[in-house]
């Protein structure tokens, strides 16, 4: 005589079937969390970009003339 185990298999559940709620649910999940990550992008762009000041190198453009002896200004 053979002993053998018996088989204690656990019967696998059955898949439900992909039904129109179930996949709109996903897409929106999916697409929530692109445009979330989409928006962190943006902003961390955005604190990373050093916008520079406009008037930190303006310098004003002046003209000292002087008479033909070089000490006196004329204007």
């Amino acid at each position: 005589m053979s002993t053998t185990k018996p088989t204690t298999r656990k019967a696998k559940k059955p898949r439900k079937p992909w039904t129109w709620k179930r996949v709109l649910k996903w897409v929106v999940v999916t697409g929530f969390t692109f445009f979330f990550l989409g928006v962190v992008a943006l902003f961390v762009a955005y604190r990373l970009v050093g916008i520079p000041d406009a008037n930190a190198d303006f310098q004003t453009q002046t003209t000292t003339a002087y008479y033909s002896d070089g000490k006196h200004k004329i204007g």
